[in-house]
């Protein structure tokens, strides 16, 4: 074997022979392309073969034209030595080729074998035409509903039951009528028919009560506990009757008037313990209560003073002897106030300095005026907060009155500092 390494030439279409460098290979492709753009290489004759160090050449050259750096071929030792004798390459790389031996056989080469074609894997049967296929056959394509199987049934089932439902619910015999509706009433006061069924007729929805349901039902007891007069709706249904009506049924328990009101219109009307104003249809609270005056114009905490103020006393005193209750009256008399010399302890004796308090004239709270015109201080929303007891106020004004027979001597009777002080009138 010569000293000098053996290169094949690569066919056309496979990369370099094996031991060759991809530079040489790359090299003498461009040397030879170049030559027959030159009209070197007779194109009925072997295609000429270039050296190594020409390819080379070649390929540094092309690679200067594109910038980048060359690179010298490498070279074995054998193919430095002046004395080794040059090799064809083409001469082998062809007569490797089968076919192509000098003899005009054909040649095989040594090292490698013919691949055996494989068999072809049978036939299918072809397919159905996408066309010749129904949508819900083909992927991902939905038809129209009636292009597929079993839809014309499953509308024509769909619609028939619609229509016979439409058809009974249309024939559904109508609820029995409601004929009657009665109250009953829980302990406490009653009203007359005409106020109770005006409460039903002002129902916003009082013509479907023939087809109500529980719902509805819940609306109107809703409805019913918005009276200012209900305090508790108990019951509310539909119950049979005779004759195959119904009947409405409701259980009401209605609050209790405690004193009766003047209101802005000059009428009277009635004012429960919560504080809630009554209708005058309502029948009176017991006894000769006092009137409560200016409910309207004074705050919610006052009014709720002044109740708690009699209830606290209305058991404890003579029935008649309290004709007002005022929920923001001036409490002091200018004339007639606790500091003044006229006023007296109710055992007699003056009041003591350090229980001689000097209030203004624009300080307003409840005040209970008698029928001999006597003032009965009681004192300002929020006085507890100041340590004073409703119920040390209440004794003490129980005793006041106790201590004075004749009150149409006296001016006031204060209660607002837990002991009774009276002023004699001038």
């Amino acid at each position: 074997m010569s000293a000098i390494l053996e290169h094949r030439m690569p066919r056309p279409g496979r990369g370099p022979a094996p031991g060759e460098p991809h530079e040489v290979a790359a090299g003498r492709e461009l040397v030879d392309a170049a030559r027959r753009r030159r009209g070197q290489v007779d194109q009925g004759s072997q295609e000429s073969v270039a050296s190594p160090a020409e390819a080379a050449d070649q390929l540094n050259r092309h690679r200067a034209e594109r910038g980048k750096p060359s690179r010298e071929p490498q070279q074995s030792d054998a193919a430095a030595d002046p004395s080794a004798t040059p090799v064809d390459l083409l001469s082998n790389a062809q007569s490797d080729q089968p076919g192509d031996s000098p003899g005009g056989a054909p040649g095989e080469p040594p090292s490698r074998r013919r691949r055996r074609r494989a068999a072809k894997p049978p036939e299918e049967p072809a397919a159905e035409s996408a066309a010749e296929l129904l949508p819900s056959q083909r992927d991902g394509e939905v038809g129209p509903l009636w292009e597929m199987p079993w839809n014309w049934l499953a509308g024509a089932v769909t619609a028939a039951a619609f229509t016979i439902a439409v058809v009974a619910i249309a024939r559904l015999p109508d609820p029995p009528p409601v004929v009657t509706a009665t109250v009953e009433w829980l302990p406490g006061p009653c009203l007359a028919e005409r106020e109770w069924k005006a409460w039903l007729r002002s129902f916003p929805a009082r013509e479907q009560i023939p087809q109500a349901n529980d719902w509805l039902l819940e609306r109107l007891a809703a409805h019913l506990a918005e009276q200012p007069a209900v305090a508790e709706v108990a019951r509310v249904a539909l119950v049979p009757s005779a004759a195959g009506a119904r009947e409405l049924r409701l259980s009401l328990r209605l609050r209790q008037p405690l004193l009766p009101v003047a209101t802005a219109d000059g009428r009277r009307a009635w004012i429960a313990a919560d504080g809630v104003v009554l209708p005058q249809a309502l029948p009176p609270p017991p006894g000769r209560p006092p009137v409560l005056v200016g409910h309207d114009s004074a705050s919610a905490e006052a009014v709720r003073t002044a109740l708690d103020a009699w209830l606290a006393i209305r058991d404890r005193v003579e029935p008649g002897l309290i004709t007002e209750i005022r929920c923001a009256d001036d409490l002091d008399d200018p004339a007639h106030g606790p500091h003044r010399d006229g006023a007296l302890h109710r055992d007699g004796a003056p009041p003591a300095a350090e229980n001689a308090v000097v209030s203004t004239a624009e300080q307003r709270g409840v005040v209970l005026v008698t029928r001999q015109g006597t003032r009965l201080v009681w004192g300002r929303p929020g006085d507890e907060r100041f340590g004073v007891d409703p119920a040390a106020k209440a004794t003490a004004l129980i005793a006041g009155l106790r201590s004075a027979p004749d009150l149409g001597r006296y001016a006031s009777l204060d209660v607002r500092f837990g002991a009774a002080f009276l002023t004699v009138r001038p």
